[in-house]
């Protein structure tokens, strides 16, 4: 596993335990701010 996919881990694992888990780190997809998945 590679360090920036530990991260994103790690990132979305503390949004879920603050319960803010609507907000999701992902792979970037495009050049501008594609991390960031926010769901309903």
């Amino acid at each position: 596993m590679t360090a920036h996919n530990k991260l994103t881990n790690s990132c979305n694992a503390c949004h879920f335990a603050a319960n803010r888990g609507f907000i999701v780190i992902q792979a970037p997809t495009a050049l501008e701010s594609s991390n960031q998945k926010f769901e309903p």
